[in-house]
Formats: C-alpha cells, structure tokens, sequence
C-alpha cells in the first residue's frame, strides 16, 4: 500500500478506480449486445495501451493486491464476453501472459496481515477467477486453492453470527455480497462442490441488507463509502441494491428479496444467465414480515413504521467502534438517523474523500449524532484508517412491539459516560433521552446532522422550511441552553459535498443529568415536557395546543421494564 505521505496530497484510489478496467465489461457487453466490432476493438486497444504503459511490479497500479484482483475480474469479464479463446487475436498470449502476472502478485502480497478485511476475500476472489477460468496455466490448480480457501476462511471471519460484516459499514457489506455472490456463481458454473454451503450465509448477509435499508431503498452511507463496486454490471450507484436482492431472490427462493428488488435487474442477467428471469417471475413477492430489527452482534438498530416509501425509518448505531485497527469506522458510536419516507431528516454525513481534510471532518464526531462534552468525544482520529482512542460500548438494550420500539446503548468515555435511549412512539413520533454520567458542571452539547440547509428555529424548535414531510426537533434540558444550526457538508457519493446545516442544543449542567429531545414528524405539533414529580427522568410528550398527553416515557437503561406508554 502507498503511504500518504508519498503521494503529496493525492488521492490514489482515484487512479485505482480508473485502472480496475471495469469500463472494458461494458464495452465488452455493447459488442455481445450488438455485435459491432469496434466495441472489441476499442478493449483490444486499450488493454494494449495499459500493457505498454504499466510495466510488471512497477508503479501505482501495482501498489495493492486488491486493485489487481478487481482488475483481473473486470478483465476476465471482458474476455468472456468478447468471445474467449483466442478473440484478441495476436495480444491473447500476452493477456493471458499478464494475468499470470497479477495471479503470482497478488499470491505473494495477500493482505493477510495489512488490511485483513475485503482486501483479502477480494484478493482471494481474484485468484479464484483466474485459477477457475484459466485452468491451462501452470498455477492454475494452486491459485484457485489458494483461493478458495482464503475466501471459506474470511466468510467464517467476516460475517457476524446475526448477518452483518465484521467492520461494520454498509459499503463493505455489500462489498462482501458481491464477493460472496461471485464466487457461489462461479464455482457453482464450473463444478465446485464446495460452494454449495454458500446458499445459508448469503441469505444472512442479505437479510441484515434488507433490514438497514432506508425508505428510498438505499444503503445507508454508513461508516465508510469508497463509492465502488467489484464489478458493475448495470448503470445503478453502489448504494443501490436492487441487482443484488434480484440474485438472492432467484438463490434462496425468497419472497421478501423479490419485494425488495421490484423488477429483475439486468445485473442479474448477466450473472445469472437468461433462464434467471422466468425463475424470478415464479417468486410471488411479499414484503418483509419484521418492520424493525436489532442486529446485536454487528450493534445495529433499524427501526421503522413500514416498508412503504412514505413510511419513518431510523438506523441507530449501538454497537462496537469497529474492527482491529478500526479503518473504516467513523466517530458515531450512538448516533442515529431519521427518515421521513424518502426525505432524510437526520442522516449519516458520508464519507466524501480518503484524504485529509474531508476525510477527517467527515468521520469525525462532530459531523455525527452524537453528544460531547466540554467538546470532547473519545474517538480521536491518527492517521487516515487509524485511532488513536477510540470509545467503548458497555451496555445495550432493545425491545420491539407493535407500538413502541426502544433501542438503548451505553458509551463510556473515561472521565464521562453518555446513555442513549431512543423510544419511537410509531408511526411518528422519537424521544431520545441523552444521559451524561460526568462529576461537576460541563458544557454538554448535542449534535444532530440535518440532510440539507431548509431549517430555521424559531422558539428554540428548529423546524423543517421544505416542501416535504413537516419535521421539528426540539430538547428539554431542565434549563436555558442555546440553540443554533452551524454550516456543515453531507457526501451521498464518493468525491462530493454539498452544503447541510448541522443543529446544535448546548446547555451548561451538572451531572448527572439528561436531555430529552423531540422529534416530531407527525405534522401536529406536539412539545415534550419533564414531569417534576419523576426524579427529572420521565417525560411527557403532548400536543402544544391544548396539552392534550400523547404519551409518557422514563429513562429504562436501569429499569426490569421498558417505561414507556401511549396515553389513554
């Protein structure tokens, strides 16, 4: 891998992007579509160009086993689909020459030790392919065991007991469907037994999926986003699964994938061949049963009214930072987002670039939903994929039922400890309450990132100015506290930004004390208020005309029951 510090401010996965050649498999697939040659000619002439220009072991495009291994994907793909054989004529030898070059490369530089995560199930993948559909080559036989064996070892690593990946971020877990996809398929195609046992994980991995899914049926940009793929097939961005959920709903015969995908994709016609369409329509489909579900081991809630379009979806991160040195995770250990149908109200920042300064500001806790205190948060950032301190989760709790679902975490973080509770009075209304466990009077600060900049608090309530659902959040802290919106940035792709304001409720306190915040998307406007008589940890939310009680909620964390109840 380059070092940051060689590469003057560059961004290299910029270069590694273009050099996967994932834009010869679509040139490839024009020429099978329509047979004119000069779509062929083009991947000839280019591949020659790149051969000329990239001499062996030399220069970036050589820097990571990874980018090798994608590369070799996207080659082989056009390859097949060009004709095979000898269909580049007097450069075939040569291709074939080069990907035994990349197969011994990436053999003897395995991310086993750095970057042990996707890095090395996608080197493996990469050696699986070329071992697979190269069979003739000297290594053949070794680097399809090699392989396959590194792929078996990563998926019972990688993958959680409940489903979800072991980084915990929503772009690496697709990540890992698509590798996973790719080899069941191709082992599957080519008579490998081993594969077989695949059918059962990939059902997991796509079930955590379809869970964290938002109402505009995207992937949450959730810990980091490379906003790549490992071979696309099809026109969608990355965070669009709908090809994925078509290929799992042929695999496992699954109702609920077919709900999820709507119409077959034509990634899964590529990947699964012409017959895969009647298949698809023999699935009747059938929405998911579960609305909201609690992935305990990856420490994911995903609460929702529905799984209609307009319905409210809320993704709480209640679990571990990450994983080993915590690469891909950003700053967000308790932090939530909220959707109202399609329209984001509260959303996860992104990640806009692996270099600094937006890689900092975009996974540092200040762009997350989060609480500090004294404007401290214990992940401190060291280095672009390290941490140099990083919090602890020590409790979590949940419990879902057809009108209230609660999901709790707690966070130590050393001289401070921060409760989240959140109890989503369905179909509409969320109660947090924030409790700080610290000795002494502290500025106490709550951060909320809103999805866009048409806000304007008025009262203390800050209060949606957009066409779309009506939306307030407002706090009660017992006491004056401030409130303002700061500029900030949302990334919903990989490269960009645009402008979001970030809300902010900061009150001076002792401890232990706790801040209840309302967000109200019911388009009745309703206010939460302390009950004195409760020891200051229950509330009340009522409708701000008339003061008519709605419901009641009580800090629970140390409670037998959930506390929590609609009014009669």
């Amino acid at each position: 891998m380059l070092k940051s510090d060689s590469l003057n401010g560059a961004d290299p996965k910029i270069v590694w992007e273009l050099n996967r050649h994932q834009h010869l498999v679509t040139l490839a697939q024009a020429y099978l579509v329509t047979g004119e040659e000069h779509y062929r000619s083009e991947v000839i002439s280019q591949l020659r160009n790149w051969m000329d220009a990239n001499p062996p072991k030399y220069g970036i495009n050589w820097a990571s086993s990874l980018e090798l291994a994608y590369r070799s994907i996207a080659w082989l793909w056009a390859w097949s689909l060009c004709g095979s054989g000898n269909v580049f004529g007097e450069l075939t030898e040569r291709f074939v020459a080069m990907l035994s070059m990349h197969a011994e490369h990436i053999e003897h530089n395995l991310s086993v030790y750095f970057s042990p995560n996707t890095h090395l199930s996608g080197e493996a993948l990469g050696l699986y392919y070329i071992g697979t559909l190269l069979p003739d080559l000297k290594g053949a036989k070794r680097w399809r065991s090699i392989g396959k064996r590194w792929l078996v070892d990563c998926l019972n690593s990688h993958i959680l007991p409940d489903g979800g990946y072991l980084e915990r971020t929503l772009w690496y877990h697709r990540y890992t469907i698509d590798i996973y996809l790719h080899f069941y398929l191709l082992g599957l195609q080519n008579g490998d037994p081993v594969v077989a046992f695949l059918t059962q994980p990939l059902q997991k991995l796509g079930d955590f999926l379809a869970c964290s899914l938002q109402p505009d049926s995207r992937l949450p940009h959730i810990g980091d986003d490379d906003g790549g793929r490992l071979l696309p097939l099809d026109g969608f961005p990355g965070d669009n699964p709908s090809g994925i959920f078509s290929i799992l709903a042929v695999i496992c015969r699954s109702k609920e994938f077919a709900s999820l995908a709507g119409a077959f994709s034509e990634e899964a016609l590529w990947l699964l061949g012409p017959a895969a369409p009647a298949l698809f329509q023999q699935i009747v489909p059938q929405q998911p049963i579960e609305t909201s579900k609690v992935f305990v081991e990856t420490g994911y809630a995903f609460l929702r009214s529905g799984w209609r379009n307009d319905d409210v979806y809320i993704s709480f991160d209640c679990g571990r930072h990450g994983w080993l040195n915590c690469g891909h995770a950003h700053a967000d250990m308790l932090s939530l987002q909220v959707y109202a149908g399609c329209r984001a109200i509260i959303r996860d920042p992104g990640t806009c670039s692996y270099m600094n300064p937006w890689r900092d500001w975009f996974r540092n806790a200040e762009s997350h939903a989060i609480v500090r205190v004294d404007g401290e948060y214990p992940a401190v950032p060291a280095g672009l994929f390290q941490w140099s301190a990083i919090p602890h989760l020590s409790a979590a709790r949940h419990s879902l039922t057809e009108r209230i679902d609660y999901a709790a975490g707690t966070m130590e973080a050393g001289a401070w400890q921060h409760t989240r509770e959140i109890f989503f009075l369905k179909p509409d209304l969320i109660v947090l309450l924030d409790r700080i466990e610290v000795t002494g009077s502290h500025e106490i600060e709550l951060r909320f990132p809103l999805a866009d900049t048409e806000w304007c608090i008025t009262n203390d309530v800050c209060t949606s100015i957009s066409s779309g659902p009506a939306c307030s959040i407002q706090c009660e802290a017992n006491q004056r506290h401030r409130v303002e919106l700061v500029e900030g940035w949302q990334s919903t792709c990989y490269g960009q930004r645009e402008a979001a304001f970030i809300l902010l409720f900061k009150v001076v306190a002792a401890g232990p004390h706790i801040v209840a915040t309302l967000i109200d998307l019911s388009g009745i406007d309703h206010c939460v208020r302390r009950l004195p008589q409760s020891n200051r940890e229950a509330f009340v939310v009522e409708t701000l005309h008339g003061g008519k009680a709605v419901a009641t909620v009580k800090s629970s964390m140390k409670e037998d029951a959930i506390c929590a109840a609609f009014a009669e």
